[in-house]
């Protein structure tokens, strides 16, 4: 945007001087943009200026699917519009015009110097304003998510080993009743009456034995080929999470600002 200064000398006017406002990019913002797209994440731009400005800045990040003088509604339609088709979209603005999109998309941030208007319909601020602490947040979200799988899968992993067994008197515990373990009364000859069976051995205790042994085997092959296929995406994504967060923003001078 430019502004003239001028004054007016018989009748004509004279410019005196001329002022240019130019929005300028986060400095992290091209990197956290690669480094999103590489995670295999789809970017879109939507953007309220003209279409010359914005595909303009849609050109320096890289990002090819460009809505531009987009209105707070033309927003709501394109973010429902992803989300009819199944997609997962998370929106990240600080605008007073992005607070419905904001409140609509399945993940929303803002950042923690926009509006407050949007920073009280997003799910989470971003507090430093950097840009690169999206790429932080993301990758931190899949190791969680990971580390919750992995915890699920040792729990029923044990639960599927340990309770058959249990039941079956094979644990230690169980087979020696009143070895550190007392038992009285009524349960004491319910608990003898199931292991007494047990105590006697036979085929179908082998086989008993083998079929929890036989699922662990099974789901401990599942996750290891799990495991294999996502290690390299997710260690491409820590080590282009880690390059960008080791990035320095530049300092701006008064000045400049």
């Amino acid at each position: 945007m430019e502004v003239w200064l001028g004054r007016e000398l018989q009748g004509t006017w004279q410019a005196l001087a001329c002022i240019t406002y130019d929005e300028q990019m986060r400095p992290d913002a091209a990197a956290a943009v690669a480094a999103l797209q590489h995670a295999g994440i789809a970017l879109t731009l939507l953007s309220g200026d003209r279409p010359e400005r914005a595909h303009r800045l849609s050109q320096q990040l890289g990002i090819a699917d460009v809505v531009a003088a987009a209105r707070p509604e033309d927003k709501v339609a394109a973010v429902a519009s992803a989300q009819a088709k199944g997609e997962r979209v998370g929106m990240l603005g600080d605008g007073v015009n992005d607070a419905p999109v904001l409140a609509l998309a399945d993940v929303s941030l803002a950042m923690g110097q926009g509006a407050l208007v949007s920073r009280v319909h997003a799910d989470a601020v971003v507090v430093s304003n950097r840009l690169s602490d999206v790429v932080w947040a993301y990758r931190l979200s899949h190791k969680a998510v990971r580390i919750v799988r992995q915890n699920l899968i040792w729990a029923a992993t044990y639960n599927m080993v340990c309770i058959p067994l249990a039941l079956m008197g094979y644990l230690p515990v169980g087979r020696r009743i009143g070895h550190g373990f007392e038992l009285s009364g009524r349960d004491r000859k319910c608990a003898e009456a199931v292991l007494y069976p047990i105590e006697q051995g036979g085929l179908m205790d082998i086989l008993f034995l083998l079929i929890p042994l036989s699922a662990v085997l099974i789901l401990a092959i599942i996750g290891v080929f799990g495991w294999a296929l996502n290690k390299g995406q997710f260690d491409d994504l820590e080590r282009e999470g880690e390059r960008i967060l080791q990035q320095e923003p530049p300092s701006v001078d008064a000045d400049q600002a």
